[in-house]
C-alpha cells in the first residue's frame, strides 16, 4: 500500500497510540506535544454527520440505550473528536468514523 489513504487501518482510525495518558500528553517520538494549549470547542464545532449511515446509528442507539447511556456516547464522540483534531491533526479518518465506534450500533 504506497498511498497511505488506501490502508484502512488509517482510513477508519484504529492507529495504534500509547496506552499511558501521560506518555501520549507529553509526547513520544511518532507524536510530539503540541506547541500550543487545546483551543476551546463548543458541541457545534464537532457536529454529528448527518449520511444515512450516522442516522442510521443515531435512531438505533435512542432506541437501544438507556439515554444516560446515550448522552455519554455522545460525549465520548466529541471529546474523541475534539482530541483527534488537537493531539493528531494529521489523522484523516471521517467523523462518521468516529460516531460509528464511540456507539459500536450493531446492524
Amino acid at each position: 500500500m504506497s498511498n497511505p489513504s488506501d490502508d484502512p487501518i488509517t482510513t477508519h482510525g484504529f492507529t495504534a497510540v500509547p496506552a499511558s495518558a501521560s506518555t501520549l500528553l507529553t509526547g513520544t517520538a511518532e507524536y510530539p506535544a503540541p506547541n500550543t494549549p487545546a483551543p476551546p470547542l463548543s458541541v457545534s464545532d464537532t457536529p454529528v454527520p448527518n449520511t444515512p449511515l450516522a442516522k442510521r446509528i443515531q435512531a438505533y442507539a435512542l432506541a437501544h440505550l438507556p439515554l444516560p447511556t446515550y448522552n455519554h456516547s455522545m460525549r465520548v464522540y466529541h471529546f474523541g473528536l475534539a482530541i483527534k483534531r488537537y493531539r493528531f491533526p494529521t489523522w484523516s479518518f471521517s467523523d462518521e468514523t468516529g460516531e460509528f465506534a464511540e456507539n459500536e450500533v450493531e446492524f
